[in-house]
């Protein structure tokens, strides 16, 4: 602290360092309440016999959930609510235009509601989609990854799963 006061910042220093540590703080507990939702969601959907992928996909929206209030933390521990919330919200109606205006990622998202709700495939089963085979990894809101024969993944947008033809295997599992 005497070094500070010799340099003349004082307090300042004492207050950043302050506001440094609350900030660490906030990521270290979002880290922390991140690994145990996920793993209080896994047991849940166990218990409940939930498909794999909706546990992980739930597993994505709490993350997602859990960041946006950390962000949102750091925003008021630095005091620079006032000057960025308004530019959020503009940036919020910029973020709605562009979004009506995507067709593409609009089509993906009700898209993969249709295929979660439908579910013609699920984790585990080996699918076909444009020549490629392979097990089925992780579905997510907006495309299905699939590991491939050889090992490599390949990712394919709900658009091109819903037009399609999808062959669908029973499960090939050498373990």
């Amino acid at each position: 602290m005497a070094i500070a006061q010799f340099l003349g910042l004082g307090n300042s220093l004492l207050l950043v360092t302050i506001k440094l540590i609350e900030t660490l703080l906030v990521a270290i507990g979002s880290y922390v309440v991140i690994r145990i939702a996920r793993r209080q969601i896994k047991n849940i959907g166990k218990r409940a016999r939930m498909p794999r992928d909706i546990i992980s996909l739930s597993c994505d929206v709490t993350k997602f959930a859990v960041y946006f209030i950390a962000f949102y933390l750091v925003l008021v521990i630095w005091n620079v609510t006032s000057i960025i919330m308004p530019l959020l919200a503009g940036a919020g109606v910029a973020a709605l235009a562009i979004g009506l205006a995507s067709k593409d990622i609009i089509s993906n998202t009700i898209s993969g509601i249709f295929i979660l709700l439908d579910r013609p495939f699920r984790i585990g089963n080996i699918i076909e989609v444009r020549g490629v085979k392979g097990e089925v990894t992780k579905i997510a809101l907006r495309s299905t990854k699939i590991r491939m024969e050889d090992g490599a993944i390949a990712s394919f947008r709900f658009t091109i799963l819903s037009n399609d033809i999808v062959k669908k295997r029973k499960a090939e599992r050498t373990e």
